[in-house]
Formats: C-alpha cells, sequence, structure tokens
C-alpha cells in the first residue's frame, strides 16, 4: 500500500468489504442510513484517494431510508479487484492479503472501515 495514504487505503477497503459493492463497469457504491457519515468521513477519503467526490442519493424501500454513495473510477476498481474484493460478496468477504500482511495500524484502520 502506498505509504502516504496507508490509512485510508485500509479504510476505504474496510468500508468497502463492510458496506460495499464494486460493479462491472467501474462503479463503486456504498449504502448506508447515515447520511453525515457518506458525505463526509467516506466522501474525503475517496476524493483524496482517487480525485473523486461520490454522488450521494436518498433512497426508500418501504419505510426504510438510506442513502447510496457511488463514483465511477477504473483506478478504485482496478485495485479492489487486484486486491480480491469483487462483487456480490456476501458470503465470500474477508480481509485481503494486503491488508493482512500490514501494521497493526492498518488492520485497525480497515476494521474501522468494515464496521
Amino acid at each position: 500500500m502506498e505509504s502516504g495514504n496507508t490509512k485510508e487505503l485500509a479504510y476505504f477497503l474496510g468500508v468497502i468489504c463492510g458496506d460495499g459493492y464494486v460493479g462491472q463497469n467501474g462503479i463503486i457504491e456504498v449504502k448506508s442510513d447515515d447520511f453525515e457519515f457518506l458525505n463526509g468521513t467516506y466522501s474525503e477519503v475517496v476524493n483524496k484517494l482517487f480525485g473523486k467526490r461520490p454522488t450521494i442519493r436518498k433512497e426508500l424501500y418501504k419505510e426504510f431510508t438510506y442513502y447510496r454513495a457511488f463514483f465511477y473510477s477504473n483506478k478504485a476498481h482496478d485495485f479492489l479487484k487486484e486486491t480480491g474484493i469483487i462483487s456480490p460478496k456476501t458470503f465470500i468477504v474477508r480481509m485481503p492479503e494486503i491488508i493482512r500482511k500490514s501494521s497493526i495500524l492498518s488492520k485497525n484502520h480497515f476494521v474501522r472501515g468494515c464496521i
């Protein structure tokens, strides 16, 4: 992992493993009921890593309101594919090797992103 962005990359990988979706066409998507998280922390990390600001849309499912943050990036898509994170991932998600071989601090950021 790039030394300057290590904690952000670990955190981003955790978020994608936890609540993310990696589409075939370069789309990266995260769903959450926490608009402030998506608009703040998550958007800042994506912008720092990939120079993109996710689009955030409000979605309704029955009586449940959630937000969908998505952006298109071949760089992000390729990075996720290299780390082994692909969708659908419901039953196959695990800590990527790049995180398992990294420092305890990176592991902590990954777990923080997952949660």
